[in-house]
C-alpha cells in the first residue's frame, strides 16, 4: 500500500471511531460523560463519509471496504432514526392528523400564517402545535387554522378540532423552554397532547458560516467553534433533566399520548433515546427520506418530533420542506388502537 492509501485508509479509521462515539451518545447522559454528545451532532456528515470511504475503497476492489461498511451496519438501528425507508406509506387520514412547527423568531414574519395558506400540507389537520409564537399572533392564527379550541403559554401554543377538557403547563425556566399539554375529547375516548421546546442550543447562524459569501474560509467562525461545541455541549445536560421531568409527568398520564415539538436534539442523542425507549417516534415508524427538519446551516440536522405511545398506530409521517423558517412542518397521522 502506497503512502497516499495509508493516508487515506488513517483518515478512514479516525472517522470510523469517531462514528462509533456516536452511536455511544445515545446511552450515555451527559451529566457524567458530554463527549459523545458533540460528536452525535455532526452524524450526519459521518454517515456520509463512512460511505465515500467504503466506496473509494470498492472501486479500487480493496478488502479495507468493510472497515465502514461494518460500521454503518453496526449502527443501522440508529441510522435509520434519520433515514427512512417506508416506501409503502398510506394515504389514509387518520383519527389524529397533528402538525409540529416552530415558526421562528416568534412568528415575526407570519409563518405560521405562510403555512397555512400555503396548501402545502398534504392533509387538514385536527391539532396544530406551535412553537415560538407571540401572544399578539394567537388570533389570527386561529382564525386561519379553522381550529376552535386552543391554548397558549410563553411561545407554545396547541390548536385543535377537539375539545379541550383540560390543559396544563410545564415551564423548565424563564425562557419559551418548556410544555404545554392539553387533554381533547375524541368522543369515546380521550387522548393527552405535549407540545414540547427544549433547551436551545444558542448557537447562531453566523456561528455555523463555515465559508463565506466568496467561498473563502471564514476564519471567525473557524475560532468560534470549540465555544459553539460546548454550548451544545451544555445544553445537551440541561435538556437531559428537562427529559426527566416531561417524561416522568407523562407516565402519571392515564391517557394515550402525543408528544409533539421542537427537542433541539439529534437522534443520536441521549435525549432522543429517553423519549424513544417510552415511546414510538413516528418519523422512524412511518418516515421516508432524510429526516432533517432543520432548515439552517447544519446538514441533516433531525430535532423535531412527534412521538406517540403504544395506543396509536401510525399511518404516515411526512416532513414539509418549505423554506418559511428555519424548521421544517413535521405531520403525522394517526388512529387510536381499539
Amino acid at each position: 500500500m502506497n503512502l497516499f492509501l495509508k493516508i487515506v485508509l488513517t483518515l478512514n479509521v479516525a472517522v470510523i471511531v469517531f462514528t462509533l462515539f456516536g452511536y455511544l451518545a445515545s446511552y450515555i447522559d451527559p451529566t457524567v460523560f458530554s463527549l459523545p454528545q458533540t460528536i452525535g451532532l455532526i452524524m450526519p456528515m459521518l454517515l456520509v463519509l463512512n460511505l465515500l470511504f467504503a466506496g473509494f475503497w470498492v472501486c479500487l476492489r480493496r478488502r479495507q471496504f468493510w472497515y465502514s461498511a461494518l460500521a454503518l451496519l453496526i449502527g443501522v438501528g440508529q441510522i435509520t432514526r434519520l433515514v427512512g425507508f417506508h416506501f409503502n406509506q398510506s394515504d389514509q387520514t387518520g383519527e389524529v392528523s397533528i402538525c409540529s412547527f416552530n415558526a421562528q423568531n416568534y412568528n415575526a414574519l407570519d409563518n405560521v400564517d405562510t403555512l397555512l395558506k400555503q396548501s402545502v400540507l398534504p392533509h387538514e389537520l385536527d391539532v396544530l402545535c406551535l412553537q415560538e409564537i407571540s401572544q399578539e399572533h394567537v388570533k389570527g392564527i386561529k382564525k386561519t387554522s379553522g381550529l376552535k379550541h386552543h391554548f397558549y403559554h410563553q411561545g407554545k401554543f396547541i390548536l385543535a378540532k377537539f375539545p379541550i377538557t383540560k390543559t396544563g403547563k410545564l415551564q423548565f425556566d424563564n425562557s419559551v423552554n418548556g410544555c404545554v399539554w392539553t387533554d381533547l375529547d375524541l368522543g369515546e375516548r380521550t387522548i393527552r397532547v405535549y407540545n414540547v421546546h427544549l433547551r436551545s442550543n444558542s448557537v447562531k447562524h453566523d456561528d455555523l458560516d463555515i465559508f463565506g459569501s466568496d467561498g473563502s474560509t471564514n476564519s471567525t467562525t473557524i475560532r468560534n467553534l470549540p465555544s459553539v461545541l460546548n454550548r451544545y455541549r451544555l445544553a445537551s445536560e440541561t435538556r437531559t433533566l428537562q427529559a426527566k421531568t416531561l417524561l416522568d409527568h407523562i407516565a402519571q398520564c392515564g391517557h394515550p399520548v402525543i408528544v409533539a415539538g421542537d427537542f433541539n436534539d439529534s437522534p443520536f442523542s441521549y435525549t432522543y433515546q429517553q423519549f424513544r425507549s417510552r415511546l414510538q417516534d413516528q418519523f422512524k415508524t412511518q418516515g421516508l427520506g432524510i429526516g432533517a427538519t432543520f432548515a439552517g446551516s447544519v446538514p441533516g440536522l433531525k430535532i423535531d418530533y412527534i412521538f406517540a405511545d403504544d395506543n396509536f398506530e401510525s399511518l404516515n409521517h411526512r416532513i414539509v420542506r418549505t423554506k418559511i423558517s428555519d424548521h421544517f412542518p413535521v405531520i403525522s397521522s394517526l388512529n387510536l388502537k381499539p
